[in-house]
């Protein structure tokens, strides 16, 4: 069972702020897309100890097995076992072990997942040691990095191959060139990209509203998406961010969308590049009391490190089921109440 404090190079007792503190600095140090190929093994290692540790509820389960796994690592292990041997058992969501006694050496999903490697027989004392070998390669194997939508790719290389056509075209003959331009152009008038229709909680600002919204009311915690019209991977994003404002949105926990390749000054105040190759399009931020809280891409002045948009890893690098939590055990109280205090605080 590995420290995953130890890969995070952070203490046990340290908060959650210190944790993802520390998980940053790393990231900024071990990301493929500015790092050496050998070290793409030590960010994998590195991103499934956050996944595991950037969640409140899993560190506390984490902690608790890494105190028993310390109670039991001076038993004397009588044999080692791959993972791959061990049997899943759905109906009581664990793994079985026969033991030589006639009982099994149980590991439930959670010590699967955090890589418990101590396990005790049921019924006797036996114990066996578990190699996560193929597990661990099974599940390293596939870099964070890559989960991406297939659409973006493909949105993407359609945009590059209608514009290395446009070259070809024009190339071979002017008059070739200016039908394709025209089928283009009639192309995105009658068979515009599909636009999202479901459900959705989304504010559109325009210009300086933006910064007026944040510090109107600074007990609203807001979520927004800064975006280009023309870029592909933002087109892709957009039905995921209305799925989750759908599915998040409450009276203090709010969404928005501002088109920053409208209104530059606002790209400009929140440092997002807009330019036909920036890598930071769309940005999501969180915003809670009027603040900056958390962003994503991450970038620094030399390089801005890749982030997968997907519904998952929103919800997982903004904690939205955390400040979700949050903010239904804390809602705004009502304008009819509001009004009552107001009035009892003239009276008083």
């Amino acid at each position: 069972m590995e420290n995953l404090y130890d890969i995070l190079e952070c203490d046990p007792s340290v908060s959650q702020e210190e944790v993802k503190r520390c998980y940053v600095n790393l990231v900024l140090k071990f990301h493929p897309d500015k790092s050496r190929s050998e070290d793409s093994a030590a960010f994998i290692k590195l991103k499934r100890a956050w996944d595991v540790l950037g969640n409140p509820v899993l560190r506390r389960e984490y902690d608790a097995r890494w105190k028993e796994r310390c109670l039991v690592q001076d038993l004397p292990v009588q044999e080692e076992v791959e993972f791959s041997e061990f049997e899943l058992i759905e109906s009581c969501c664990s793994y079985c072990y026969p033991c030589r006694c006639g009982g099994d050496f149980i590991l439930s999903e959670a010590e699967a997942k955090f890589h418990y490697d101590i396990v005790c027989c049921e019924i006797c004392s036996l114990t066996v040691r578990v190699l996560y070998t193929d597990a661990g390669a099974a599940s390293d194997s596939a870099d964070p990095c890559m989960d991406v939508n297939l659409a973006s790719y493909l949105t993407t290389a359609c945009t590059f191959g209608k514009a290395l056509n446009f070259i070809l075209f024009f190339k071979q003959s002017i008059a070739l060139g200016i039908v394709y331009v025209c089928l283009c152009l009639l192309h995105f008038v009658f068979l515009p990209q599909p636009v999202y229709e479901g459900p959705e909680k989304i504010v559109y600002f325009r210009g300086p509203n933006l910064q007026e919204e944040l510090e109107r009311d600074k007990r609203i915690t807001w979520l927004v998406s800064f975006y280009a019209a023309w870029s592909p991977q933002c087109l892709t994003f957009a039905p995921i961010f209305s799925e989750l404002s759908a599915e998040y949105g409450l009276d203090n926990l709010k969404f928005g969308k501002m088109d920053v390749s409208r209104y530059q000054q606002v790209a400009d105040k929140f440092g997002i590049n807009t330019s036909t190759w920036s890598k930071q399009l769309p940005t999501v931020i969180l915003f809670q009391e009027g603040k900056e809280k958390i962003r994503r891409p991450v970038s620094t002045k030399k390089t801005t490190l890749k982030f997968p948009f997907t519904k998952e890893n929103v919800v997982r690098d903004f904690e939205l089921n955390e400040v979700y939590g949050q903010c239904k055990k804390n809602p705004l109280p009502s304008r009819r109440k509001d009004k009552d205090m107001t009035e009892a605080k003239k009276e008083n």
